[in-house]
């Protein structure tokens, strides 16, 4: 019970109702914390959100992405600001520690291919996170009313 964070979406199921009321996931996340933003409305909304662990799903990790390419790195590093600048804008020590975590997290996976001799990935994901970094900063900057979820 309570509010969960480390559910993957992968194995949501809701009413009809809840995403009348709500919505779809946020487009602009495109992969990764796109349920993050959608959990947190359900809560918002009023709902409850329950986690059954005698339910077992299979997810088979890093199907959309591979853990060392680009994309899983742009993604995770630009949705983790996004995510954090509309729900926690107010508490930037919240934010400094959240995007840190995710940073720490992306240099160690460049270490890791650094150390497997893994030049390929280094690049790919050292090119992610930078552009990861840039265009979530950009997009925060930029976008109007970005606070607002956009239907």
């Amino acid at each position: 019970t309570g509010f969960i964070m480390d559910v993957s979406g992968c194995g949501f199921l809701a009413k009809r109702e809840v995403f009348e009321k709500i919505g779809l996931f946020d487009p602009i996340y495109f992969m990764y914390y796109e349920d993050l933003d959608l959990f947190i409305r359900v809560k918002h909304a009023g709902y409850s959100i329950v986690f059954v662990p005698s339910v077992k799903i299979k997810h088979k990790g890093f199907g959309t992405s591979n853990q060392f390419g680009f994309y899983h790195q742009y993604y995770h590093i630009r949705n983790n600001i996004l995510f954090l600048k509309r729900y926690y804008s107010a508490k930037s020590l919240f934010i400094i520690k959240g995007i840190s975590k995710n940073l720490i997290r992306a240099v160690r996976d460049c270490i890791r291919c650094y150390l497997d001799g893994n030049l390929k990935g280094l690049l790919s994901s050292a090119k992610g996170i930078i552009k990861g970094l840039l265009d979530g900063i950009i997009l925060i900057l930029n976008t109007k009313n970005f606070m607002e979820r956009k239907e």
